[in-house]
């Protein structure tokens, strides 16, 4: 009996070793585990640490102040799209809902999506419409023009491509740009797993949001309902077409050689960047042209101002904030007559000397005095319009205010000074301004046409034509033909 119970003894003791071994091994993997993802997270954490901290100057950042920052990113990048996918809906649904209903007018939310396909601003319920206009209950969509969004789409117009640092603003009103550490959170990817399915919403939420921010709009020519359907159809493999040689141009550009920014402009700011895109501003700037330095950023380029002075070729026209005479000299080559109106005596002679550069002095008459005392006592066939938008800043804004115009005038009774005297009118305004205000300024029944400015493939301006201005160009080219 007692060596049984030894043998026993025996066993249990070296079963109790063995399964105490197992748990050693258990716990050894355990923690070999633990410490190679630790690892693996240091390591992520440390990286972007690395870049955090090189970024923000400081020598030594712990690593639980790193995994807090990372914690800190996300949940600004979470709040922000959630800010901005609310504020998209909230607007749709505001302009919409609160003047009709889509289900009843969808013609109206459709008009919406093209404007934003074609790269315009059109935002209801954003900005104070013309008091004399009601809001717009019904819409429709007539495509004149071919393939009208894929062309938007080649150029990078549309609201969804355009990616830019809002600028944002201290308690004085100062602009304060982004610092680099802002963009860079910005850039920082949040992980998919650290999403929950709350954030997002349901199924039912996720695919109306689907539909309305996805579907694009086809032109007759782009429509998919066209496309002949092949039963059975087979594909097969063919050899690649030979390389086509592109026949080489003899003749390339004249190119201007670069060439160092004066002494008596580097102290303007920002002049190095208008100094290289000076012959866009004025082909002639090295026969004499002269510019001030609010007219570096204000005037209109050349190319522009001679399409625009194209579609208002009349005999009497007036340039109602003529500057240094960009819009004004171009008039003069379309013209009978041009008057240039500018309150700033300095301007006036700036733009009387470029005028007879371009030799068109002897057509244009200048006059210094308040735009809203002087128009009044015309009688012109066409007015142009161009009001100063405030300085380079309106550039930060998502949407531009026409009736406020950047703080320096009301955009509104600048119109209804001008349509005093005609209803030919050119409204020249920035690229992101709201085309629901210029449409309120056509009146009941008016209407107006908005046209994209573009510059080396890139939107520039805006130009809104009034009265009989609108359509002119198809009449011109029908007329050539």
């Amino acid at each position: 009996m007692d060596k049984c119970k030894l043998d026993d003894i025996k066993s249990h003791t070296l079963e109790i070793d063995s399964s105490r071994e197992v748990a050693e091994v258990v716990d050894k993997s355990d923690v070999c585990f633990k410490k190679s993802e630790n690892w693996h997270k240091q390591k992520i954490v440390s990286g972007l640490g690395m870049v955090l901290k090189q970024l923000k100057g400081e020598d030594e950042l712990s690593v639980e102040e790193e995994k807090t920052e990372l914690t800190e990113v996300k949940e600004k990048e979470l709040d922000a799209k959630e800010n901005d996918s609310k504020a998209e809906q909230d607007i749709t649904k505001e302009s919409v809902d609160d003047i009709v209903d889509p289900d009843e007018t969808p013609g109206l939310v459709k008009a919406l999506k093209a404007f934003d396909q074609l790269g315009y601003v059109f935002e209801m319920g954003v900005g104070e419409r013309c008091s004399e206009t009601p809001s717009i209950r019904t819409a429709a969509v007539y495509w004149k023009s071919k393939n009208a969004v894929k062309k938007s789409r080649q150029l990078n117009l549309s609201r969804k491509s355009q990616k830019s640092w809002s600028l944002k603003y201290d308690a004085s009103g100062n602009a304060v740009k982004p610092s680099a550490l802002e963009k860079v959170k910005t850039l920082i990817c949040v992980p998919a797993e650290n999403v929950s399915s709350e954030e997002f919403g349901s199924a039912e939420e996720v695919e109306l949001a689907g539909n309305d921010s996805l579907d694009e709009f086809f032109t007759p020519d782009e429509d998919e309902e066209d496309v002949e359907v092949v039963e059975n159809e087979q594909f097969f493999d063919v050899k690649s077409s030979p390389k086509t040689r592109k026949p080489k141009h003899s003749s390339k550009l004249a190119r201007h050689p670069p060439s160092p920014v004066p002494e008596e402009l580097s102290s303007l700011p920002h002049i190095s960047k208008y100094w290289a895109q000076r012959y866009r501003l004025f082909s002639k700037y090295d026969e004499g042209v002269r510019l001030d330095a609010e007219s570096w950023y204000s005037v209109t380029p050349e190319k522009i101002a001679e399409h625009i002075a194209e579609r208002c070729r009349c005999d009497l026209i007036v340039d109602g904030f003529c500057g240094v005479g960009g819009n004004a000299i171009q008039f003069a080559f379309t013209c009978e007559r041009v008057i240039a109106i500018d309150i700033d005596q300095t301007k006036i002679e700036l733009a009387r000397h470029n005028a007879r550069v371009y030799g068109v002095e002897d057509r244009i008459e200048f006059i210094v005095g308040n735009f809203f005392q002087v128009l009044p006592t015309l009688q012109p066939d066409v007015v142009f319009l161009s009001p100063p938008w405030g300085g380079p800043e309106y550039l930060g804004q998502e949407v531009f205010d026409l009736q406020l115009m950047g703080g320096m005038m009301d955009g509104y009774t600048v119109f209804k000074t001008a349509k005093k005297v005609t209803e030919n009118i050119a409204y020249f305004v920035p690229r992101n301004t709201n085309v629901d205000q210029l449409a309120s300024l056509a009146g009941p029944g008016g209407k107006v046409e908005v046209e994209q400015n573009l510059l080396n493939r890139k939107m520039k301006t805006l130009t809104a034509y009034y009265g009989d201005l609108v359509g002119q160009e198809e009449e011109e080219e029908e007329f050539r033909t």
